[in-house]
């Protein structure tokens, strides 16, 4: 059983898979503590608490028996607090053939929880409690602070970062030069030490490098070579969810997309998926069946139509989504209402006007208009700048070079709670948008 150590506040899902189903008056689910936990966090008591949740279940013992409003998720702490929550709107599927549940849940800094879950019917059923990080985990967090970062690379070769906190530029730090033909590919965690790394790729010779970064400083450098240059990453993920991100890659000239399931810089499997036909483009890396494994959002670009591969590791599962004019393009992937569930941020290249798709696998729950935004300005990338558990949106000057936050509050529906500007850079430094979301 994995154990989860959380600095600041994430979405963890807690996967409920039934073991038996035997006839009594409760169902009582108990997560341990220590190594057998599910989630382990700070030492100290409990300060925040639970900001949201999601929950549907339909026992499979009777096909009729749902969780109802007003039965209880009780949250316990390591030291012995406890609080209690209201399931509601929980109506939904639990299906037999699986036997999982889906709990999504915002846990806040210091927050100690063991989680007892019950219900009103007249059936137990035994479960094992496992969990696994969701789409809402923050990304481009170099220095481990609960917090995204930005990462710049100027035309000249020289590299920085900004570090946030609370939405404010805490820290910036250049970290070297490197020839003109390396360019930033992806940011993740790559070493599992708790800070995100920056992989590069030689655009000449298709090797690949890793820095891996302890806030504004690399610690270490390794590389990967061996990749012929018409091979392109299109994405970086944790695809078969145990917590390592793999790499993502298309061939410009067959269109096959193929992936590296990664353990550290250690290539466990190579598989290639399908081949896709080259009006097809991937527009995004998510979690949007909020099952702990990244998915791929693809869109026609003839059609607009949207389609979601949900992965299970190596396999793919396609659903399709929706189509859009071809106007509106996908400019951001987030988890913009906090619910464990990626989204998909878009923009009217006529009008300049912003909108979401608020998500739930491939079911647009929401679509939430933001307006309009003159044409000069542009989605750099998205990210948790303020550490509230909502993604923001990160927004260039292609003019002036300002660069400027929409702190999002998906607790209102999805709007813009408040912006503010980072400062002006020079049009030579470049925000390293790509594969960070």
């Amino acid at each position: 059983m994995n154990v989860y150590s959380i600095e600041h506040h994430t979405v963890v899902t807690l996967k409920l898979i039934a073991a038996a189903f035997l006839a009594s008056n409760i169902v009582t689910v108990t997560a341990a503590w220590g190594s057998k936990g599910c989630i382990e966090l700070n030492d100290e008591a409990i300060v925040g608490t639970l900001q949201s949740k999601t929950m549907s279940a339909e026992y499979p013992t009777k096909g009729s028996s749902y969780f109802e409003d007003g039965e209880k998720i009780v949250l316990t702490s390591k030291e012995g607090a406890s609080s209690t929550l209201n399931v509601e709107n929980s109506k939904g599927t639990f299906h037999q053939n699986t036997g999982e549940l889906n709990l999504s849940v915002k846990i806040w800094a210091n927050d100690n929880y063991g989680i007892t879950f019950s219900d009103n019917d007249n059936f137990a059923d035994t479960y094992t409690l496992t969990c696994s990080e969701s789409a809402a985990t923050i990304r481009h967090d170099f220095g481990g602070y609960g917090y995204s970062a930005i990462a710049w690379q100027q035309t000249s070769g020289a590299t920085a970062v900004w570090l946030m906190s609370n939405g404010q530029l805490l820290q910036s730090g250049g970290l070297g030069s490197v020839p003109p033909n390396w360019q930033i590919v992806g940011q993740w965690d790559f070493n599992s030490d708790g800070y995100d790394d920056l992989l590069w790729r030689d655009m000449n010779s298709g090797t690949l490098g890793f820095w891996f970064m302890n806030g504004s400083q690399t610690l270490s450098t390794n590389t990967i070579s061996g990749v012929t240059s018409n091979w392109t990453i299109v994405g970086i993920g944790d695809f078969n969810g145990d917590g390592h991100p793999d790499i993502l890659w298309r061939d410009s000239n067959t269109g096959t997309v193929a992936v590296w399931l990664m353990n550290g810089l250690q290539i466990v499997q190579t598989q290639a998926i399908a081949v896709v036909g080259s009006n097809w483009l991937i527009a995004g890396i998510g979690d949007f069946n909020s099952d702990g494994n990244s998915d791929i959002l693809w869109r026609d670009s003839n059609t607009g139509t949207v389609a979601v591969w949900f992965m299970y590791g190596v396999t793919a599962v396609s659903g399709n989504v929706a189509a859009a004019p071809t106007n509106w393009s996908i400019v951001g992937v987030g988890d913009f209402n906090g619910d464990g569930y990626s989204d998909i941020l878009w923009r009217d290249s006529t009008t300049g006007s912003v909108a979401i798709w608020l998500m739930q696998v491939e079911q647009i729950m929401q679509t939430v208009g933001l307006g309009g935004v003159p044409s000069n300005w542009m989605v750099a990338e998205t990210g948790d700048f303020n550490g509230d558990g909502y993604s923001d949106i990160l927004w260039r000057d292609s003019n002036a070079g300002t660069v400027a936050i929409w702190f999002m509050n998906g607790s209102n529906g999805t709007s813009v709670a408040s912006s503010a500007s980072l400062g002006t850079v020079g049009l030579d430094w470049t925000i390293q948008g790509t594969n960070a979301d």
